[in-house]
């Protein structure tokens, strides 16, 4: 009697495998950078202060960048390979942990320079403006994000597909870092500290599974190429 090989099963990224890993690597890296700027400031270094020097702010911005970065990177390519993609999770990890530092680097370097508090009563925006002004950066942060991670997505299928890469990361950026500014816009000085944070982890989570629905679209082909088989639905299973 003659034996068959039988192929192993091909494997499948999913949205909701994907979604979860976005969520999660969101919720852990910044949950732990706010660790950081917290036990920064009890230190002594308030890194939303302008008062502290710029120098000191932009290493808690690259430090905390970092943190955020290559969790949520590891997470992510985590997630790819055990969809059955042939990805370097490390490398990933690392091009995603580069400019998420810079990003924050920026942010903190610039925030509020001179250290000079605003005359008056300060004006809170309304939280639509805030939500869109967070789509818009989303987008610009998205493509420097999608492009460096690209890097290690494009050489094995393509630069054609690394674009969509990119695309993806843009819309997925505009739809996550939109939650998370409008969920730490909502609180105000006399909201309690429970509820700072946990609309901080919330805004974190939900704001990771807003990357991960926004990004899928793009992710899923080329998940399928780095797997090496054919987009068959648009539907996680």
């Amino acid at each position: 009697m003659s034996r068959v090989a039988h192929a192993p099963p091909m494997h499948r990224l999913s949205l909701r495998n994907w979604c979860v890993a976005c969520g999660a690597g969101e919720l852990l890296g910044l949950g732990a950078s706010f660790g950081v700027l917290a036990l920064a400031r009890a230190a002594g270094a308030d890194g939303f202060d302008g008062a502290t020097p710029v120098w000191l702010r932009v290493v808690l911005g690259l430090c905390v960048g970092v943190i955020e970065g290559s969790t949520l990177g590891l997470a992510q390519g985590l997630a790819l390979s055990r969809g059955g993609a042939r990805v370097p999770v490390p490398r990933l990890a690392a091009l995603t942990a580069l400019p998420a530092a810079l990003v924050w680097a920026l942010v903190l370097g610039l925030m509020n320079p001179g250290g000079q508090a605003a005359s008056g009563p300060a004006l809170e925006p309304p939280v639509t403006l805030v939500a869109l002004a967070g789509v818009f950066s989303g987008l610009s942060g998205g493509v420097l994000i999608g492009a460096c991670q690209a890097l290690a997505v494009a050489p094995r299928v393509g630069w054609a597909l690394g674009r969509v890469w990119i695309a993806a990361s843009a819309t997925g950026w505009a739809a996550g870092l939109g939650v998370i500014m409008m969920a730490t816009t909502v609180q105000t000085a006399e909201t309690p500290m429970a509820m700072v944070v946990l609309w901080a982890l919330a805004g974190a989570a939900f704001g990771g599974l807003a990357l991960g629905l926004g990004s899928w679209w793009g992710v899923r082909h080329v998940a399928a190429a780095l797997i090496g088989a054919p987009v068959t639905s648009a539907k996680a299973r």
